[in-house]
């Protein structure tokens, strides 16, 4: 019954409210469009930063526990600067599992390609 009676009494304020809310939200969509077109652009960069950064972190080994939890916690921090979404690291299981501690003793000799790949599967599955 209010509502009706707003509308009634007030239809010019609700109408330029919808128009201006309408921008807002076309200004939002197209930010964030050239958000994720910015990382998308720099994603072989982004990606190595994120892989380079996550071994380095993994071998350096500062703590007894959470050492990987600490990387993947890090790892999200720096994709959200970027812009990226968050990243799912639920793939990561199995095979792929293997294939991550694999990469992680590949960057030992400063090889980040194989991280640089679960990274970019890690992307591809992510928000």
């Amino acid at each position: 019954m209010v509502l009706g009676l707003i509308l009634v009494a007030f239809p010019n304020r609700i109408r330029q409210a919808a128009r201006e809310c309408a921008a807002q939200y076309a200004e939002l969509i197209n930010l964030q469009k050239s958000m994720k077109a910015f990382w998308i652009e720099n994603l072989k960069d982004l990606l190595k930063a994120l892989a380079v950064t996550h071994c380095e972190l993994v071998l350096i080994h500062p703590f007894r526990e959470g050492n990987g939890r600490l990387s993947r916690l890090l790892s999200q921090l720096l994709a959200l600067q970027a812009g990226m979404p968050l990243l799912n690291f639920s793939s990561i299981k199995g095979k792929r599992r293997e294939e991550y501690f694999a990469a992680v003793r590949t960057s030992m000799e400063r090889d980040y390609t194989p991280m640089i790949e679960v990274f970019r599967r890690v992307v591809k599955t992510s928000g």
